[in-house]
């Protein structure tokens, strides 16, 4: 999906049980443009994972 989506200004990850602190890493370095992302109920998805998301995307909008 990153690879492919570069301009994405928004994604909602609610839910998704096999997305882990890599993918949300792979995404903020493929999705510059990115200012909202929703990762509520991800399991896999840590602390480290979303201060991850904030360093590299410090404008946008992180929602646990």
């Amino acid at each position: 999906l990153a690879a492919r989506c570069p301009n994405l200004a928004a994604i909602s990850l609610y839910g998704c049980a096999d997305i882990t602190d890599q993918g949300v890493k792979a995404l903020a370095a493929r999705c510059p443009n990115l200012a909202t992302i929703y990762v509520t109920n991800c399991a896999k998805i840590t602390d480290e994972g979303v201060k991850a998301l904030e360093a590299a995307l410090p404008n946008a909008k992180v929602v646990r």
